[in-house]
Order: C-alpha cells, then structure tokens, then sequence
C-alpha cells in the first residue's frame, strides 16, 4: 500500500466590514476540503480536493509529483498522545451575525467619541481539523477565534486597534477608544530630529520588527546555509529570553502541528543563546536532526511548511518605561519590513504612529524612518518590562533598545 496522509478542514467563518458610514460587507462562508500527501520510494508529493470521492484521484496526483521532489529520508508522524490545549470558546461557535455586528457597533460607539471618519472589521471562525495516514496516526481538534481591526482617522491622525483570539474579544468598547484616542493624539504630530535615541516597541511593532528575525530561525535556512545564526551561540542580549509555545492561550493554541506531531514548549533564545530552529518532518529528516513540531498549513489546499506558533518573550525587571526611562521613542506603528534584507538583518521602516516620551510627557510624532540591524538591535536591549501582553499570537512584555538610528 502507497504510504499516505490526509488531512481535512472545514472552516465556518462570518465577516463584517464597517467603513463610510454603512456596512458593507455581510459574508458567510464555509470551506472544506482535503489536502493529500504520499511517500513513494523516500520523496514525498501533495494534492488536494474538495470532495471526499476524489481523495483516490489526488493521490494518484500527488504520487505522479513526488517524482520530482527530493529523497530526504522522510516519514509520516505515528500516532501519539497529544496535550490538553485550549483551542475552543463555545461562545464563538454559537455567535450569530446580529451579536458581530453589535461588536462591531459598540467599537463605532466608542471611536465616535473622537471622529466619525472610522473603519472596522470584524470576524468570527470555527475550523475543525482531522490527519489520518498509514503509520496509524487518527487525530483531531477544533478551534476557534475572533479577529478585530479599526482604524480611525482625524484630520491627519491617524488610530489604530487590534484583537485576535481564541476567545470573543471582552471589551469591544476599549478597541473603539484607543483607536479613536490615538488618533486624536496624533491629529497634530511633529518630525523627531535625526540621531540616535532609545525606542520602545509596541506588540505591533515587535511583532514587525521579530518577522525580520523569524527566518533565520529556519531549519531550512540552517540547512541551507542562509542564516547568521548558530545553535548554542550567543547571538543576542542575555536580557533576551523568548519560546515557541503552542500549548499556551494566545491564538495559534494547538495539540498537534500540521504533521500531526504533538505540541510542546521549546525554547528558541535564552539568555541571548540560540537553543534550536523552527523544522517540519521532512527539512528535520534532511538534515538528520530530531526536532520537527513546526509545520502549518493556510489551508487545505496548500502542502505543509515550516512555520512558528505562539510566541513567549520572558518577561524582565522593569515596571513602566514612561516612570523609569528619561526619554524614548514609543514606536506604536511601523510598515515597510517586507524591503528589509532578512538575510543580513539591515531593515528601514517608516514610522507612521509614534509619541516622543521626555520625562513622562508624550509628544506625537511620525514621518521618519527607523533604521538598523535587527541582531545588533537585539543586543543592544536596555530593558524588559514585568507585565505581558497578550497580541495576537504574542505574549509580549514591552522591550527597550538602546541606539536605534532615526532618519527623518
């Protein structure tokens, strides 16, 4: 018998859009569909389709295609117990168009307290996942989440507010405040001077600036040869601790990643040292290393990669940065890392939410670039603050660097 693995989902999502005084969208959609690998002599092919019927067609495909892939010693994950994970609010399974679109009008409520000129998305999903394949593994789970976006505009301030979770979003008000409140903060901002200061991230902007990093934490590029970073190094400040951890609460919660192999806590950097790479079955079977757990799928209809779940950044000693540093740059909103050389870490982005922080005082400011190297920015870690963040896939407690170069 050919060796196998399917993998189905079937994803039930409803998205609302507000913008120009209206909505304008009302979306219900379902999609499912099955995504099929099959090894053949050591290389591995993939298909997908729609229809149950069809699965005998797609692995005739996929064994058609794994003739052209590489002999990588790979196989399929057996079957294995997972961890408990909380992957699923009932509360999100049940909601109704008329209850997202009371979220979505408690947030205009609140943003219209400080503009009118306002934009908002908001959906709501539940996807359930089931893997079977020919080593015997039979597994499933379901999940759910909610992901919320407004953005508001006065004179030329410009807000913002975000939420992504497993879990309904608890207070739909306070994304429509700070959205309406940032905006109105940055209605009449200043350039900051050229130079070099000290900068605090927002989880939004980590968010961006870490993606720079993420890359060399690949097996593949490991494997490959691409990446600046070595196993058990010293590549970063010791201050800096982070984890890839998929049991934990934040969004990308699963039992098992998209091989079916079980979720665990695995450091990624401790104490500035780099502990291990982020692997899928087949680039851990290249390589000859035991590590594989990182592998995701957009959906059905594309073959499994390498990808990180939830991100942990350990906490450190600071209270508030606005009580005990002197002067920062609170960076709230950055774009433009997609031009970065992700290679060799150098990146430009341009600022456009941003506040001068002087002895407590915020003055807005933006229209400049934040320019450096990612690895020597995160060597040059001034401090971590105590309390975490949950953003998304984040847990992030506010970190602060010391020297990055602005351009304005």
């Amino acid at each position: 018998m050919l060796e196998h693995e399917i993998f189905f989902s079937n994803t039930r999502e409803t998205n609302l859009d507000y913008s120009d005084n209206a909505l304008k969208i009302k979306e219900f959609d379902e999609s499912s569909g099955y995504g099929v690998r099959v090894m053949k002599k050591g290389k591995v092919g993939f298909s997908y389709c729609q229809k149950k019927e069809d699965i005998q067609k797609s692995m005739k495909n996929a064994e058609v295609i794994s003739k052209y892939s590489m002999k990588s010693g790979f196989s399929f994950q057996g079957k294995k117990r997972y961890p408990k994970v909380k992957t699923v609010d009932k509360k999100i399974e049940s909601i109704d168009e008329n209850e997202l679109k009371d979220i979505v009008y408690a947030i205009k409520g609140e943003m219209e307290g400080y503009t009118k000129k306002c934009r908002i998305s908001a959906s709501s999903f539940s996807e359930g996942i089931i893997m079977e394949n020919t080593e015997g593994l039979d597994a499933s789970y379901r999940k759910t989440g909610m992901e919320i976006y407004a953005e508001a505009m006065k004179g030329k301030g410009f807000g913002y507010s975000y939420y992504a979770g497993i879990s309904p979003v608890k207070n739909p008000e306070k994304i429509g405040r700070d959205a309406g409140k940032m905006a109105k903060d940055m209605e009449k901002p200043s350039k900051p001077k050229p130079g070099k200061y000290n900068v605090v991230l927002s989880p939004s902007a980590f968010s961006s600036i870490f993606g720079i990093i993420t890359p060399s934490l690949s097996g593949d590029w490991k494997r490959r040869k691409i990446t600046k970073l070595s196993k058990n190094r010293k590549m970063f400040d010791s201050k800096f601790t982070v984890y890839d951890d998929p049991t934990s609460g934040q969004s990308a919660a699963s039992p098992f990643d998209d091989e079916g192999t079980p979720s665990k806590r695995m450091p990624l950097i401790e104490k500035g040292v780099v502990k291990n790479f982020f692997y899928d079955r087949e680039t851990a079977a290249l390589e000859k290393v035991n590590n594989e757990g990182f592998c995701s799928r957009p959906d059905f209809s594309t073959p499994p990669g390498i990808s990180h779940s939830n991100i942990i950044v350990k906490p450190g000693k600071y209270g508030s940065f606005e009580n005990e540093l002197k002067e920062f740059l609170f960076i709230e909103s950055a774009f433009g890392t997609h031009t970065s050389n992700f290679t060799t870490g150098d990146f430009g982005v341009e600022v456009n939410v941003a506040f001068h922080v002087k002895n407590g005082k915020k003055t807005p400011i933006r229209g400049f670039m934040l320019s450096d190297n990612v690895f020597n920015l995160f060597n040059r870690i001034i401090g971590i603050e105590k309390k975490a963040e949950d953003y998304d896939y984040l847990s992030y407690p506010r970190i602060a660097f010391g020297g990055a170069k602005v351009i304005s």
